[in-house]
């Protein structure tokens, strides 16, 4: 898997954050679920990463 995804130029690793970012919009444009647990629904352990994530995305 690892060798089809470098022939395509991406990573599992950028894959996932791809997939974190677009799903923590989504639910918090939703807005039925909490930060934290939409952080924990995207695999976060701690609240603080999933922010520091969250502000990379978006810039801010």
């Amino acid at each position: 898997m690892q060798r089809k995804l470098r022939e395509k130029g991406t990573t599992f690793k950028s894959i996932l954050t791809e997939v974190r970012e677009d799903l923590a919009l989504k639910y918090i444009h939703d807005r039925k679920l909490t930060l934290t647990e939409i952080s924990f629904m995207l695999g976060f352990s701690e609240m603080s990463s999933f922010s520091r994530a969250f502000k990379q995305w978006t810039g801010e």
